[in-house]
């Protein structure tokens, strides 16, 4: 057994193979530093060194002889027997790994281009829902600052004036064009929230004429005088309403008159009230308009300060833009004239 196993490294050491000499590194002498090294070396151990070089054999590349290596084996009981290397049947193996390798790669390849497939998809995802939730910000914040916008334009436009405006609402015009014609005369903010608002409210019954509305009036107001109803023919704009009670001397009427408050023709004030009544032409100019009522008038060396006194009647009294002190003073005269029209004969007759 250990002769064969002796022979079976023999072989294996003669079909091993041969490793080259390795190379002799050799640095390049300059040529100056040579000379001085020969000059340095005696000429008879120079001539000995080249003999002996010329002596020796050139050097095979390869080693071609063959070694013989001594192996010792330890002794057992049974020594198994040499597995002889088949090289086809390893080529086969080899072979066969490098397909099932191959074939493998594919399935490798799948999983691998599957991860980013995954991972693509859950992007698509995160930037979908992340565009939703923007969507649903936006949304909520539209419908917020449109809440607002529509509570603010359900407010008077001007809650501070006092001015009034003449408004001619059409005939046949809807509430769309109601809201557009409001706008426009500057009467509320929104022509569309009023549209919206009087739908919402269910409000009915629009109508169409002519209106003298309010800044500081409200979308609610505008639509409740809206209900009234017009006139057909524009109206001059109320600016307040003077009310005289019954009973009251003429000082009394001119400090009343004096409270009023807006943008008037011209200023009506107390004293200009009662400057006006003791005004002797606009007096004989009233004489010759009332005739019935004031001919029994006080003469002017009466003595009597103010010769008016009894003939104002007391009512209310609608005070427009156009309303001056005289006006007022003639419009008292009239309603007074007025309501004694039926009485003069009987007023007569006693006298």
């Amino acid at each position: 057994m250990i002769a064969k196993s002796v022979a079976a490294v023999d072989q294996l050491i003669d079909n091993a193979p041969t490793v080259p000499e390795r190379p002799v590194l050799v640095e390049e002498v300059p040529e100056e530093a040579a000379e001085e090294v020969k000059e340095e070396i005696p000429e008879a151990v120079r001539e000995e060194v080249v003999e002996s070089s010329q002596s020796i054999p050139e050097k095979e590349e390869n080693n071609s002889i063959a070694t013989r290596v001594s192996v010792s084996y330890r002794a057992f009981d049974t020594v198994p027997e040499k597995e002889t290397v088949n090289l086809a049947s390893h080529k086969e193996e080899l072979t066969s790994q490098e397909a099932t390798e191959e074939a493998d790669l594919p399935r490798r390849s799948r999983r691998e281009t599957v991860k980013p497939a995954k991972k693509k998809k859950k992007s698509r995802l995160k930037g979908f829902l992340v565009t939703v939730l923007v969507l649903l910000i936006l949304i909520g914040a539209g419908g917020f600052f449109g809440l607002r916008y529509a509570e603010s334009a359900l407010q008077p436009v001007d809650p501070s004036s006092k001015q009034y405006m003449s408004v001619q609402i059409p005939d046949g015009a809807n509430t769309q064009e109601i809201g557009s014609v409001l706008e426009k005369s500057g009467v509320i903010k929104n022509g569309l929230v009023f549209t919206l608002y009087a739908k919402y409210k269910n409000y009915t019954g629009l109508k169409s004429g002519y209106y003298n509305l309010q800044k500081s009036m409200s979308v609610e107001d505008v639509i409740k005088e809206l209900q009234k109803g017009g006139t057909p023919e524009p109206q001059e704009v109320a600016l307040a309403d003077l009310t005289i009670p019954e009973g009251y001397t003429l000082e009394q009427i001119a400090q009343t008159v004096g409270q009023l408050q807006g943008d008037f023709k011209e200023p009506l004030t107390a004293e200009a009230f009662l400057a006006k009544v003791q005004d002797e032409t606009f007096i004989a100019q009233e004489v010759a308009k009332y005739p019935n009522l004031l001919e029994s008038l006080p003469a002017k060396d009466s003595g009597v300060r103010y010769r008016l006194e009894g003939y104002l009647f007391p009512a209310t009294y609608t005070i427009k833009e156009s309303t001056t002190v005289e006006s007022l003073i003639d419009s008292m005269l009239a309603a007074m004239d007025k309501n004694l029209s039926s009485h003069y004969a009987a007023i007569k007759e006693k006298i």
